[in-house]
Formats: C-alpha cells, sequence, structure tokens
C-alpha cells in the first residue's frame, strides 16, 4: 500500500538521486560493452545490416538496459529507500486468477491502443514548430531504421534473444523504474495516486523520444501504472509490459516468414471490433479494480 509521507518536499531530491544513479550506472554499462565487445571489428554506432552487427548491437542493448533500469534503480532503492525488494511483491498475490485478467486487459487494450496509434501518426505541428517537426521526423526515422535492424528473425533462435532483450529486460527494468520507484515517490510527495500515474506514464512516454508514438505509449503507461496502483504487485504490470512487447515480435517473425501481414500502423482496426474490445477492456479493468482494495486503500489512508 502507498503510504503518504510528510516529507513531500523531497521529491525532487529523490528523482535527481535517482537520476544520478541510472546516470552512473549508464557510464558502468557503456564500459562493459567496450570491454565486452572490445574483440569485434564493428563499430555500434554506424547501422550495418549485417546479421553479426545485429547480434552485437542486441548485446549492447541489454547491457546498456540492465544497467541503467535495473543496477542503476536498485542502488537507489536499497541506499535512498532502504527496503527489500520485496516491497513490490506486498499486494496481490493471486497470481492465476490476475495473471489471466491482466492478459485479457492487456491484449483488448493493445487494439483498442492501434485507434490512438493511428491518430498519433497523422499529427501535424503548426507552421511555427516545423523545426521541432522535422526533428521529431528524422529521430523517428532513425528509430525505425534501428527498430527494423532489430527485428530481423531467421530463426526461432533469434526470436528468442530477440524477446529476451526487447521483451524481458525492458519490461522488468522499466517497470521496475517508473512504476515501482518513479510512481511511488511521486505518489509519496503529490499525494495524489493519479497525478502520479499520469506524470509517471508521461516520463516514460517522453524518454522513448518518439514524438509519433507518445499517445499510445503514455496510454500503456497509464495502464501499468494503474495495474500496479490496483494490485500492489509489480508482478502484473511487468506480464502486461512484456506481453505487449512479445506479441508485437512473434507477429513480425510470422508476418517474415508467412504471407501474413498483421502490422499496418497506417490502417485501423475494423470499428466492430475496437468497439468489443474497447467495452471488454472496461469491464476487466473494473473487475480488477473491485477485486483490489490497495488503490482504495491508499486513497483514505
Amino acid at each position: 500500500m502507498y503510504k503518504l509521507d510528510k516529507n513531500s518536499d523531497n521529491i525532487w531530491r529523490n528523482i535527481l538521486t535517482l537520476l544520478c544513479t541510472m546516470w552512473i550506472a549508464g557510464i558502468i554499462g557503456q564500459l562493459t560493452v567496450k570491454v565486452v565487445l572490445s574483440s569485434q571489428d564493428i563499430i555500434l554506432n554506424v547501422i550495418d545490416s549485417s546479421a553479426n552487427y545485429r547480434k552485437l548491437l542486441l548485446a549492447s542493448q541489454a547491457i546498456m538496459a540492465s544497467s541503467i533500469f535495473l543496477l542503476g534503480p536498485l542502488f537507489y532503492w536499497y541506499l535512498v529507500e532502504k527496503k527489500p525488494i520485496l516491497h513490490f511483491l506486498s499486494g496481490e498475490q493471486r497470481y492465476g486468477r490476475f495473471i489471466i485478467l491482466t492478459i485479457g486487459l492487456l491484449l483488448t487494450a493493445m487494439v483498442v491502443n492501434t485507434f490512438f496509434v493511428y491518430w498519433n501518426l497523422q499529427l501535424k505541428f503548426p507552421a511555427w514548430l516545423a523545426g521541432f517537426e522535422h526533428w521529431s521526423q528524422a529521430k523517428e526515422e532513425e528509430l525505425k531504421r534501428l527498430t527494423d535492424l532489430l527485428t530481423v528473425f531467421p530463426s526461432w533462435k533469434d526470436l528468442g534473444i530477440a524477446i529476451a532483450v526487447i521483451g524481458i529486460i525492458p519490461a522488468v527494468g522499466e517497470e521496475f523504474v517508473f512504476r515501482g520507484i518513479l510512481q511511488h515517490v511521486l505518489t509519496r510527495g503529490t499525494r495524489n495516486i493519479h497525478v502520479a500515474i499520469l506524470m509517471s506514464a508521461c516520463i516514460f512516454s517522453a524518454l522513448h523520444l518518439q514524438i509519433y508514438g507518445f499517445l499510445p505509449r503514455f496510454l500503456l503507461g497509464a495502464l501499468f501504472g494503474y495495474l500496479y496502483a490496483w494490485t500492489q504487485n509489480l508482478v502484473y504490470p511487468i506480464i502486461a509490459h512484456f506481453l505487449n512487447n512479445s506479441f508485437t515480435l512473434v507477429l513480425l517473425f510470422i508476418q517474415q516468414h508467412t504471407s501474413h501481414q498483421f502490422l499496418e500502423e497506417q490502417q485501423l482496426v475494423p470499428l466492430p471490433l475496437l468497439f468489443t474490445c474497447t467495452i471488454l477492456g472496461t469491464v476487466l479493468a473494473i473487475h480488477i479494480y473491485k477485486k483490489t482494495s490497495y488503490l482504495h486503500n491508499s486513497l483514505t489512508s
């Protein structure tokens, strides 16, 4: 359960401390990458289409993500918050039932989110923001090239490696940081769980540096935040995050090895399906909320 702290003025100091530990961990990660990959004659800042380069890039990403989102935050949690890691698992523990509910909620949310993906891609900026729009488009294209490179799966083994690096590590690390720690600190500082969830989701989406994917990622971040607030168990948002990333990878794998075309960001899903998933997702969310009392207790304690 979230407990409101009288020292809410420490919120920015705690966030700054968290960022510093993540920054230091990032430096450690960079040094580790240089040591581990020092024998390879490939420069990782120049995009190459070779399979060897892709493997090295995945290894580099795994090391950096583990350092920034796991090593640094763990230092912060133990040295500043001084609480056990089991704090994040103290809530809802009826895993079988609530994992199924989480999966159902995530799948319906992914369908509904396709509408916001489509809308965000059509975003146009006013003339006075032309410079920002050009920067955003260039960044989007750069990240797209990198994503396309990392999501080429010649075999099941390549898919498994990608799921580990793009699915598991970000799910655990990002939920640990944004929902587990940051949402905890913001709740304590703002004394409002809803504000904390939305702020954390906004930061989560903004740090991905994709303006044309900001809204759908923000909404997913808010969903993960409410899952954690409702259940007080980080397992559920981690599972939801993992499924969101990995489901997309599996669809890409099937698409690459068959004639099926699943992923078309420029197209909307059929409206009857969108409407059905909206209703079903709302029902699942209400059910999870009603069957867990942690959010209600956090607001009334």
